[in-house]
């Protein structure tokens, strides 16, 4: 009976799984989407940019930003407060040559891969319901 027992909890125990959701780089898919597209496309798509820089030759450059900043106070023991502050910047930029055509694009915006979304859900329902069973088989054991 005792080896039954362990053998089951180590069922349960094996049985929780995780894995890790993937992140692409949004660069790649922008720059497969948006060469060759128009100024205006851009534009129509996105809105306005933040800003519209000068790219060194005859075209300028689209930038797009977000800036958030996120202040966390604590407090400790002493009555001393910690302050942190974190800052993240996610950017694109648009380059847009003397023909009003995108030639390149630039960002740091990444985003969830689908398929390792997908992969991670089906994971976890699949170990959620093994140790599901392996505990009912317990219980019934000891019952």
């Amino acid at each position: 009976m005792k080896r039954i027992f362990i053998m089951l909890v180590s069922l349960l125990v094996l049985s929780s799984c995780a894995t890790s959701v993937k992140y692409i780089s949004m660069e790649q898919k922008y720059t497969e989407q948006w060469t060759g597209r128009s100024h205006s496309d851009i534009v129509s798509t996105f809105g306005a940019p933040d800003r519209v820089e000068s790219d060194g030759l005859d075209g300028l450059i689209l930038v797009y930003e977000k800036v958030t900043t996120v202040s966390e106070i604590k407090e400790k023991y002493s009555g001393v407060y910690n302050e942190t502050v974190t800052t993240d910047k996610k950017y694109t930029h648009f380059f847009i040559g003397g023909d009003n055509r995108c030639y390149a694009v630039k960002s740091n915006k990444v985003e969830a891969d689908p398929d390792s979304l997908k992969r991670s859900k089906r994971v976890f329902w699949t170990s959620y319901g093994v140790g599901f069973g392996a505990l009912i088989l317990l219980f019934g054991l000891l019952m």
